[in-house]
């Protein structure tokens, strides 16, 4: 006879001399794999929510990375704008250093001009020198 044997249309049984042991050992088998996958279960939940998190973190990133693209674009033209506008502005003070040295030198000549027609007998107002 076998350890598990065929009890008429019933269904089956368990012979006697199979040992207690063997379920006291399948049994804490079956126990320590139930611990193990529900250990596994709170672990993969927690990863989840890192992955999550870390997801979020992510994208995150990106939208910060785009902002900063965006501002360094700008930035670029920025500079840009100022470098032609200081190119504009030394040109146009390089014109006014000519208009103005073109003043002092043409004050200078009147100046020089009046100094002398008032001192030939000129009609001046004020003594400034001024026909």
């Amino acid at each position: 006879m076998s350890t598990i044997e065929s009890v008429g249309k019933s269904g089956w049984g368990i012979d006697r001399r199979v040992p207690v042991m063997l379920f006291l050992i399948l049994g804490v088998q079956i126990g320590t794999a139930l611990i193990w996958a529900g250990g596994m279960s709170e672990r993969v939940t927690r990863l989840e929510s890192v992955a999550a998190a870390q997801g979020d973190m992510a994208e995150r990133l990106v939208r910060q990375e785009e902002k900063l693209r965006h501002m360094l674009e700008a930035l670029a033209r920025i500079e840009a704008k100022l470098e032609r506008m200081e190119g504009i502005k030394g040109m146009r003070q390089g014109a006014r250093r000519d208009n103005l040295q073109d003043n002092r030198n043409l004050n200078s000549e009147v100046v020089h001009a009046s100094v002398h027609h008032s001192r030939s007998g000129g009609v001046s107002r004020g003594g400034k020198g001024v026909y």
